[in-house]
């Protein structure tokens, strides 16, 4: 379980100015759980987002995985962000790999496990080819089989179809659903695209801000896989559009 108690992070300026980027944050997410941060920008969802991961260190209030408070970044929770971030010099599969090597697992185990994970994104065909042979889509692929190669607890992801095109941010949005219900990690997953986070997500929690703030938490019941052109998707859409009107 990841708990949220009352978090608050507060930056300065280089003038010395307090800037209040988030404030008291309380939100538990369950083991498993699918749940897309949506609002504007500035409502402090990658805040949110680099809190849980331990990029940054909350100003006041506590963040908790199983009971351990978060002091910093860990394998317990990888990070998948909006670009690729891969290695340019390293195959796809020594990418993939390379969380595990740094925990000084063998090659044969870590090549294996690579190997497992590539095919779990449709790419074990490409474990030999290097970053600038491949789409922009098949490069969040490997990003993703990156960040669940090491098991983590958590997998959180910053708008990571945000650079992609209409019909390959689609195909990826499918694909993690595929890829949830095989490997059932909790996912904490951060989006300014309402129709995406419903199509995701258990629960929708709706931002505004500055100061980030949650607004409201919406469950998500619909049946999946989802229908975009369903009358209930329509309608959960238009109701956490009208939250995010109520926030100007």
């Amino acid at each position: 379980m990841l708990e949220l108690a009352g978090v608050g992070k507060v930056y300065s300026s280089i003038n010395g100015e307090k800037i209040e980027a988030v404030d008291n944050l309380s939100l538990v997410i369950v083991e498993n759980e699918l749940v897309c941060l949506v609002g504007r920008s500035g409502c402090g969802k990658t805040t949110t987002l680099r809190l849980i991961a331990g990029l940054e260190t909350p100003t006041r209030g506590r963040i908790l995985l199983s009971g351990k408070k978060v002091e910093g970044p860990s394998a317990e929770r990888c990070v998948v962000f909006q670009r690729y971030t891969l290695f340019p010099w390293r195959s796809v599969l020594a990418n993939v790999a390379f969380g595990l090597e740094m925990q000084g697992v063998s090659r044969a185990e870590r090549e294996k496990t690579a190997l497992d994970y590539l095919a779990l994104v449709g790419l074990e065909d490409q474990a030999r080819a290097y970053p600038v042979e491949l789409s922009g889509g098949m490069q969040q692929r490997v990003a993703v089989a990156r960040a669940l190669a090491t098991d983590p607890q958590v997998l959180l992801m910053d708008e990571p179809f945000g650079a992609l095109d209409a019909q390959t941010r689609a195909v990826l949005q499918q694909e993690l659903m595929r890829i949830w219900r095989v490997d059932r990690k909790t996912i904490v997953f951060v989006t300014h695209d309402i129709q995406e986070a419903v199509l995701l997500a258990d629960r929708v929690v709706v931002m505004q801000g500055p100061p980030g703030h949650i607004r409201e938490i919406i469950d998500c019941d619909l049946p999946r896989p989802r229908d975009r052109n369903s009358a209930a998707f329509m309608d959960m859409s238009d109701r956490i559009h009208l939250l995010l009107e109520g926030a100007e």
